[in-house]
Parts: structure tokens; sequence; C-alpha cells
């Protein structure tokens, strides 16, 4: 089973899946600290408490099954955080989510 959740920071959000949502949970606010850590300078910029994590949804599925699902909620959210797709994509849009992911994190400073 994979867990479909959701990080979220003002209007702004980032969706993942796991296996495990606690630990999950437990290791985004662990590596906040950590400079390697792709959303590090967001963390960086905003107070800890400024982030809400969100359980979206449980679902019994296969590795292969669980990006469409992914992507499914990172289009419902219209997630800005997030710089990959979930399903295999163009190029472009993976360029369209890196600059509006370095906007967001200019807007904090």
């Amino acid at each position: 089973m994979f867990s479909i959740y959701k990080i979220t920071c003002d209007d702004e959000c980032y969706i993942g899946h796991t296996k495990n949502y606690t630990k999950r949970e437990q290791d985004h606010r662990y590596r906040m600290n950590d400079e390697k850590y792709k959303h590090y300078s967001l963390y960086k910029k905003m107070n800890e408490t400024a982030f809400t994590f969100e359980l979206l949804e449980n679902i019994e599925c296969d590795k292969k099954e669980i990006f469409k699902y992914e992507q499914k909620y990172i289009d419902e959210y219209n997630s800005t955080l997030n710089i990959n797709r979930a399903t295999k994509s163009v190029e472009l849009t993976r360029e369209k989510n890196k600059l509006r992911m370095r906007e967001v994190q200019n807007n904090y400073t």
C-alpha cells in the first residue's frame, strides 16, 4: 500500500508518495536542515511551523500505478513545488516547474 501526501506552505504545495507516511513526514522535517535537500532553501526562509503535512489517500496498487495517482493530485492541487511530474513527461514541463520553483523560493527572500 502507498500513501499520497501533501506538504503546504502558504499557497504553495508539494505532492509525494511513500509506503510509510509517518516515517516520510519525519524524514522531511529532519532534512529541513540539510543543505542538499531539494526544498532546503524554501525551508530555510520559512519557519518550520509554516509547513503543514497532510495524508491525502492510502492506495493499494503496484509501484508502476502509484505515479498515475500522484500525478492526479499534482494536477488537482496545481502543485507548484513539484519540480518533475510524477509521470514521464516532456522536458518543457520540467523546465516550467523548475522556473516556478525558483520564483516561489525568491518570494521568500
